[in-house]
């Protein structure tokens, strides 16, 4: 009898299994996914084994062995979610300019030690009240005044990077 309802409990949890695997395949993020190169993911698991128990620095790291990789912008998916590493200027461009893409993923918080909080990784009213403070100062026929204090910042940046 025993046997019996083991049976019954393994058939019920492969069957949630396999329509969960069904949900996740019809997921909005697994279509997007398909459109990146990414590593092999897992059916149920996605790619979340190539980043459990990572620090911060180790994540980046991935991030930048994956880019090199796939030479492009890569896809990483995570349950039903879809990390996209945007590598390309143009895709960037859609996602840094767009109003309505501004909820950070848990990847953000990764660059708190690095880079504070910011409009990069605000997210909210917060976002728009940074993000209208900087549009106004950061007009185009002003950026070219600043691109010496941009290379400087940038060897700072590099530097903290490296350390």
């Amino acid at each position: 009898i025993g046997m019996d309802y083991f049976t019954i409990f393994l058939v019920i949890l492969l069957s949630l299994l396999l329509l969960y695997e069904l949900y996740l395949r019809t997921s909005p993020g697994y279509r997007a996914a398909k459109q990146f190169p990414s590593p092999r993911p897992l059916p149920i698991f996605g790619d979340i084994f190539i980043l459990l128990s990572r620090d911060p620095v180790s994540t980046f790291m991935l991030a930048r062995e994956l880019a090199q990789r796939f030479n492009d912008s890569y896809g990483l998916l995570l349950g039903s979610g879809l990390i996209v590493n945007a590598i390309r200027a143009k895709e960037s461009e859609a996602l840094l300019s767009s109003t309505r893409l501004i909820d950070k993923n848990l990847i953000y918080t990764f660059l708190h030690p690095f880079l504070g909080v910011g409009l990069l990784n605000s997210t909210g009213s917060k976002w728009f009240q940074r993000r209208k403070i900087l549009t106004a100062a950061f007009h185009f026929n002003i950026l070219p005044t600043f691109l010496e204090t941009f290379h400087e910042e940038c060897e700072k940046l590099v530097q903290r990077l490296d350390e």
